[in-house]
């Protein structure tokens, strides 16, 4: 799959993902944008590795908080090699990784991602 295909397809599973969860955090993560991008741009792959999936950049908030200058990028190209790798469909891995970062932004740590299936 060619890089826009794979860009929309995720937008599409972000999108669906998105309308599933409750309307408490359905709210709140309607206030955060995902970006998607192929691949880490070189400050993040400098500072974080060329290889992640996803990224939470901003501060855990609060239900009632407002997320100040948030966003979530997903790097749909590694997700694409992951998921093969891992032998796990496209959809699945954007899906968990979207999830995973919005766990950042609802303040869960590593420990709740992992008690969640999401790390």
């Amino acid at each position: 799959m060619n890089d826009r295909r794979l860009q929309q397809e995720a937008e599409r599973i972000v999108a669906e993902a998105l309308q599933a969860l409750p309307p408490i955090l359905r709210e709140r993560a309607e206030r955060v944008p995902v970006v998607f991008l192929p691949v880490p741009d070189d400050e993040i792959a400098e500072a974080l590795g060329d290889d992640l999936l996803g990224l939470f950049e901003g501060e855990p908030t609060d239900v009632d908080d407002v997320p100040m200058a948030s966003r979530i990028f997903l790097f749909y190209a590694n997700i694409a090699d992951y998921a093969e790798d891992e032998g796990n469909t496209y959809a699945e891995e954007v899906e968990r990784t979207y999830l995973h970062e919005l766990g950042h932004l609802f303040g869960w740590g590593e420990d709740d991602l992992a008690e969640r299936d999401l790390d």
